[in-house]
């Protein structure tokens, strides 16, 4: 298609001013405005310590052509699974950009509109949004599904803008003697991207039953852990620790000891006993992956020979055994889990038995050497404590 580009340029001044016409004529193709892209991804998923979540999410918008700039509209429209509530959503954008007022990723989903972006660069967009989960949220909706609502799930949406107003662009074309016509095309791109909430998993068991410095108490020590499960995500969670043993078994104290991932000490700990619950932690945070250890040792007074009602553990019913059990909290989800053992009886006993190599009644020569073997057993269900065993050896006096 033919076309005359013609510029104009004015010398001199008043009267003496001269006007000099200048038109170059070519024949070319109508070149297509280039159509944007858009990706996204999720930048970070944080509980916060009032159990609500944070979720920061990046829309890149790019024009990859390396000649011409191009104008678009970006939507970005949250798509969260049911029940999940949004409590705040905003965005941010490249400097110098008029965002659309109001945008809130549901109700008005535009961010921008014909914004102006030059060939080869990218804008960045930063949505974060803040939003609760219920208890009463399934599975379902936690979980992020492509294409449906679930999760976090956040759908951005960029379409090349219809009414392409670039002057700046075509003076400078037309002064190459190029007046290149921009081409208005039909053209829309769209991206997802999504989190799950995460919930912390805890474990409990019984390390051992022995008695107390006192040798009349029994110290009982626990290990629990709550791990964060996911590789992207950070948690907040809390932990009480609570013995729920029969009426005739007291307890008289209980602390904690705690690590992260293997060392080091837990920020935090609370450690504060008041008779029923040991509070460990409020309103930790827990970074994806890592896991918290925590040692509980609860001293109780028990009976000396309690019934079986009392002594022996009945599943995950309380007041059997030295039944306990652990609350994890985190956001407004609650998890238990407990661990039991025996509560002990009768009076502690135990043998030792004695044997050695070469066998007694074999002959030994001067010089040999004989090996002894102590074997100490536990014959009771009661654990034995400050036990002591002696060996003198003696030999045949010849007269």
């Amino acid at each position: 298609m033919p076309n005359v580009a013609t510029a104009f340029f004015v010398q001199g001044r008043g009267e003496g001013q001269t006007t000099i016409e200048i038109s170059d004529e070519d024949c070319g193709s109508l070149p297509e405005v280039p159509a944007p892209s858009v990706t996204k991804s999720v930048t970070s998923t944080t509980q916060q310590a009032n159990g609500t979540w944070t979720v920061v999410y990046d829309v890149a918008v790019t024009n990859d052509d390396d000649t011409l700039a191009t104008q678009y509209d970006l939507t970005d429209t949250l798509a969260f699974g049911a029940g999940i509530t949004v409590n705040t959503a905003t965005v941010t954008g490249p400097t110098g950009a008029t965002l659309t007022p109001g945008w809130d990723g549901d109700g008005q989903p535009q961010i921008i509109s014909g914004r102006y972006i030059n060939a080869g660069t990218t804008d960045h967009y930063t949505v974060t949004v803040n939003a609760t989960v219920p208890s009463t949220t399934t599975v379902d909706d936690r979980t992020c599904t492509p294409g449906e609502n679930g999760g976090f799930a956040n759908v951005a949406d960029v379409a090349l803008h219809q009414k392409q107003e670039q002057p700046g662009l075509q003076r400078a074309t037309a002064l190459r003697g190029q007046a290149r016509v921009l081409a208005a095309a039909a053209a829309s791109e769209h991206a997802e991207a999504c989190s799950e909430p995460v919930s912390p998993k805890p474990t409990k068991s019984v390390v051992s039953v022995q008695h107390g410095a006192d040798g009349a108490t029994w110290d009982v020590t626990y290990k629990i852990t709550v791990k964060n499960p996911s590789d992207a995500a950070d948690l907040v969670y809390s932990l009480d620790d609570t013995p729920q043993y029969d009426s005739s078994v007291t307890v008289n104290s209980a602390e904690v000891t705690a690590s992260s991932d293997g060392s080091g000490s837990v920020p935090g700990v609370i450690n504060t006993w008041d008779g029923t619950t040991l509070s460990i932690v409020s309103a930790r945070a827990l970074a994806a992956g890592a896991t918290d250890t925590f040692t509980i040792v609860v001293n109780a007074t028990a009976p000396a020979d309690p019934p079986p009602s009392v002594a022996e553990c009945s599943g995950d019913e309380p007041g059997h055994g030295f039944f306990n059990l652990a609350t994890v909290k985190s956001g407004d989800d609650s998890f238990t889990v407990d661990a039991c053992a025996p509560v002990p009886g009768g009076t502690p006993h135990w043998t030792l038995v004695k044997s050695s190599e070469p066998k007694s009644g074999s002959s030994v020569d001067v010089g040999d050497t004989v090996t002894y073997t102590l074997t100490a057993h536990n014959d009771s269900a009661v654990p034995v404590t400050g036990a002591e065993a002696t060996d003198t050896p003696r030999t045949a006096s010849r007269w």
